[in-house]
């Protein structure tokens, strides 16, 4: 053998045999680490699912091991490439430690984000921008952790150091040299050497043969009866938060749609504005005059965070918990039946200022094509003499917001960095500042030039998790027991800020009055989308599911000088219908991609078209008393009769076959729409596009829709 490669092979044998007492009891922790965290997850599971109770922890390692072992192959390969590249074993441990306590801490955070969330951290959760909130992010998740995360993070910690401190003064006295390098080849010296291949070889088995879908199917099929709920909450619980972070897991779940089902025919006919007639009836809406069309009102949008339409009758404590919403629809044409198109406020922003709908897919349209060429609301009413401001209690660096704003021509656009210098409400509040700081600046826009008329967009951040209030006067529920629930005491915090969000737009909307500025103005109030307390299993939050905590929100015009009393308006309305609705009021002309119609104008009944691809795609048909939701890659269908079964726990679409057929074709086709608009607005001619607002011509009467 060459001499100089006889070096080499030696030296790296020598180090190799130094690791080994180091690298051996690290891998044995790295295991037992994995393995605690497992054992939690499975008591976590019996716990949260009622279905999973009788699952055994060694059928949950089956369909867990492959994803647990690439992490640990990965791991532990590093961690011996560490112990032999570094000759100072105090440097060694130190990276090692550091990083094996990093991973432990990143598991204990996964079991707090699967008992709170009741699902597996996913990188689908995160964008490239998510940067811009992430200490609120974190102060909201450690709000709602328990007390278990810190104590265990503590041993975890203790026990690193212990063993690090224990196999450095074995280095230091010789003790490691003297059995690896000059002793005898013993059985417990020649089990070590053995240790690294064959663990090896063992997690390469794992990542190839454990954890199938055959097992998973088997493992779902012997808990019950096999369906693709079950299927997919024990392919969640098996994942690994770790892993997740860095790569996009799928299940490989049957995707319903065909080829010929996904294509088309090829010969359909495209129009821009998909026809949403409603299949559950034939009924025509009358025009709505309450509001006197052709007048250059001014406009004011107010985005309402996180609030389902059923907490307008709410009551804590015998008090309504919005007491503002409730005063201003006593002057107001009020929508009973409103929809998000999007349960997610980047997407409510899209279809509300634009009149489109979501991309079909993950990609949020106003962060990856920022500069769309949609022509926007603040577009067309600028070209007509209004001056346009938005306002955001956040930072609307967030998912793209700004970038995609800077497009859509308003004059001003404030937010989080600008209202911090203001007083005297510039202090924290949640994700941002109190709400009551974008009354000020407001006011001093709209009274600059009284000759032209202004539309103004409100955007305040509460009550977003983690549902923060700026005083206890705005504790609605009373002071919260230290003694309930987690789960209890998030929803009791998000009445309260819920409470303190209503009473922050009373503020405003007395100093508006007061100062005259709302005699001739349309105030547009709704929320982005709703917000969900495990009405339904998982369903925490807002945008991972489609049932009515998800996506039903209030919607109401007000003008007290118009309206004497309420217009209760019974159809359904979605939010790509506001900007038809305000174009209609001031007799514009739509620009030709819109999506929605006027509700105030004649027409037929609608449908809503939901979607949400946060985590899973879910597509829905909110029509008549039907509400129809399909998982789009599993293939599983839910029907509800929202006339006999409000809260959706009576799923009806075995024994509907005919209706969900029906509704699935709806689905289908609005999925195939949705990517040729896209196709068209982004790629198609787009610069052409980009300035169309400028061809919008003025006192354009409004056209009847859904002939």
């Amino acid at each position: 053998m060459n001499p100089r490669l006889r070096n080499i092979l030696e030296a790296l044998t020598e180090r190799y045999l130094l690791a080994l007492p180091l690298f051996i009891p690290f891998a044995l922790l790295t295991g037992m680490v994995f393995f605690l965290y497992r054992l939690e997850v499975h008591g976590l599971m019996g716990e949260i699912y009622s279905d999973l109770k009788g699952t055994g922890f060694i059928d949950y390692l089956g369909i867990s091991l492959n994803f647990d072992a690439v992490i640990t192959i990965i791991t532990l390969a590093v961690m011996l490439i560490v112990f032999m590249a570094t000759g100072n074993r105090k440097a060694g441990l130190i990276a090692v430690s550091g990083a094996l306590f990093s991973q432990g801490v990143g598991l204990l955070m996964g079991i707090e984000f699967f008992r709170v969330y009741e699902t597996t951290m996913q990188t689908s959760y995160w964008s490239s921008e998510n940067a811009t909130a992430l200490s609120e992010m974190m102060h909201g998740y450690f709000a709602e952790a328990s007390f278990g995360f810190y104590w265990k993070s503590i041993l975890l910690l203790v026990t690193i150091i212990f063993l690090a401190r224990l196999l450095q003064r074995a280095g230091e006295s010789s003790i490691i040299e003297n059995i690896f390098l000059t002793g005898s080849r013993s059985p417990l010296r020649s089990a070590a050497i053995y240790f690294p291949p064959v663990t090896g070889i063992i997690l390469i088995l794992m990542i190839l043969f454990a954890g199938s879908e055959k097992s998973l199917d088997t493992l779902a099929t012997r808990e019950g009866k096999i369906n693709r709920p079950l299927r997919t909450i024990l392919f969640e619980c098996s994942l690994h938060p770790i892993y997740n972070m860095y790569s996009d897991i799928d299940d490989n779940g049957k995707v319903i749609l065909s080829e010929k089902e996904e294509k088309g025919t090829g010969d359909e006919a495209f129009e821009y504005r998909l026809d949403t007639a409603s299949l559950a009836t034939a009924h025509r809406f009358p025009r709505i005059g309450a509001i006197p069309r052709g007048k250059k009102y001014n406009i004011i949008f107010y985005f309402f965070e996180s609030t389902p339409r059923r907490y307008i009758d709410y009551k804590v404590n015998g008090k309504y918990i919005m007491p503002t919403w409730r005063r201003l629809m006593k002057h107001s044409v009020i929508s009973e039946n409103h929809y998000a198109n999007y349960p997610l406020s980047a997407n409510a922003m899209l279809s509300i200022l634009t009149s489109a709908y979501d991309f079909p897919g993950k990609k949020l349209i106003i962060q990856k094509h920022s500069s769309v060429g949609l022509t926007s609301l603040p577009e067309i009413l600028k070209s007509q003499g209004y001056r346009t401001c938005i306002i955001h209690t956040g930072d609307l660096r967030y998912a793209g917001q700004r970038r995609f704003l800077k497009y859509r021509s308003f004059d001003r656009i404030i937010d989080l960095p600008e209202l911090e210098n203001i007083p005297p409400y510039n202090y924290r509040v949640g994700w941002g500042v109190d709400e009551r700081a974008m009354i000020e600046p407001t006011v001093r826009f709209m009274k600059q030039k009284k000759s032209q008329p202004f539309f103004t967009v409100y955007m305040p951040v509460n009550p977003h998790h983690p549902y923060a209030i700026p005083d206890k006067k705005f504790q609605i529920t009373g002071p919260i027991p230290r003694n309930i629930s987690s789960k209890e005491r998030v929803r009791r915090q998000y009445l309260n800020s819920l409470y303190y969000s209503d009473a922050a737009l009373g503020e405003l909307i007395a100093r508006l009055e007061k100062e005259g500025l709302m005699k001739n103005t349309l105030l547009f109030l709704f929320a982005d989308h709703g917000e969900a307390f495990y009405e339904h299993v998982r369903n925490y939050n807002h945008p991972f599911f489609l049932y009515e905590e998800n996506v039903q929100v209030p919607l109401i015009i007000y003008n007290r000088e118009l309206i004497s009393e309420p217009v209760n308006y019974r159809g359904i309305t979605r939010h790509i219908d506001i900007m038809p609705t305000v174009l209609d009021i001031l007799q514009l002309k739509s620009p030709p991609e819109q999506e929605g119609i006027s509700f105030l104008a004649p027409h037929r009944q609608q449908l809503a078209l939901l979607h949400t691809h946060w985590k899973d795609d879910y597509t829905a048909v909110r029509d008549g008393q039907w509400k129809y939701i399909r998982d789009m890659k599993r293939g599983f269908e839910e029907l509800y009769n929202l006339e006999t079964d409000p809260f959706e726990k009576n799923n009806v679409a075995a024994s509907q076959k005919d209706l969900s057929k029906k509704y699935r074709k709806v689905v289908t086709r609005a999925r195939r729409h949705k990517r040729e608009y896209y196709r068209r607005v982004l790629y198609e001619k787009p610069a052409q596009r980009k300035n169309i607002a400028k061809e919008v011509k003025a006192k354009t009467p409004g056209r009847a829709i859904g002939n």
